[in-house]
């Protein structure tokens, strides 16, 4: 995590880091892995030990769409902070007698209840931890009468009840890890130099300044955080500011 940030901060733009051969040969996890792991919290038949203990110790009585997004390690709050992208890419079916929350569960149409009506507990009378069964009975909605027209729209948008609870992943192929990457993180254009960086007997060191060079991001004397008062290069005697064209192709020593 820490060389990808790095790398981040040198060449100051991430969507740089494609797979090779369409935006750099650089590939990037930072950004897949906290969805996988929003999934992964969501989903009821996961009894793993992490999204056990995140279920015991982080969320408690909320859902992974209410908590608080202001507490926890950097990292939790990186993985609360992309739930938006991940609601977008599921799709919740209530069954009869459904255990999802009432007001903490995106299963409406309009999505988390209590994000759109702060005051729905107390208006339509039922409690903010309460579950869906409440509202059902023999496989039917029975919401209670809503007398506030505003929040009539909850029961004027109300899906109908499947077989049983169930997450869908939106995706016509359902959930993969390779799926939600291409999801995540969608192609760039293919460019042109792809072909210097990749090989059997490449070297490594040499192809990664090689791409910043590219990128035009190496740290020389150009580089607008440069405090040097001269710029000028000190490998040979042409008097130009040091440049990436300067280094590579004017300079007699270097080139």
């Amino acid at each position: 995590m820490k060389l990808e940030q790095t790398i981040f901060r040198a060449i100051g733009n991430q969507s740089s880091c494609k797979p090779h051969y369409l935006s750099s040969f650089v590939k990037t996890r930072s950004h897949v892995h906290p969805k996988l792991y929003v999934w992964g919290a969501n989903d009821e038949n996961d009894e793993s030990i992490w999204v056990t203990w995140i279920r015991t110790y982080r969320l408690k009585n909320n859902t992974v769409w209410t908590a608080n997004p202001s507490t926890g390690s950097w990292y939790w709050r990186k993985i609360l902070r992309l739930r938006g992208p991940v609601l977008n890419c599921i799709r919740y079916e209530v069954g009869p007698g459904s255990e999802r929350m009432v007001w903490k569960d995106p299963w409406h149409p309009l999505g988390v209840l209590i994000h759109w009506f702060p005051w729905g507990p107390q208006i339509c009378g039922i409690p903010i931890d309460e579950k869906l069964s409440v509202v059902m009975q023999d496989g039917e909605w029975a919401w209670p009468k809503i007398l506030d027209i505003e929040h009539r729209e909850i029961t004027d948008m109300l899906p109908q009840i499947g077989q049983m609870d169930a997450v869908h992943w939106t995706s016509s192929i359902g959930f993969t890890t390779a799926e939600a990457y291409r999801l995540f993180n969608p192609p760039g254009p293919k460019v042109s130099w792809f072909s210097l960086l990749l090989g059997p007997y490449r070297i490594a060191r040499n192809n990664f300044v090689l791409w910043l060079a590219i990128l035009g991001r190496l740290a020389i004397l150009d580089r607008p955080w440069w405090q040097s008062t001269d710029r000028t290069c000190i490998l040979c005697t042409h008097g130009e500011i040091e440049s990436h064209d300067h280094l590579f192709f004017r300079c007699d020593f270097s080139r």
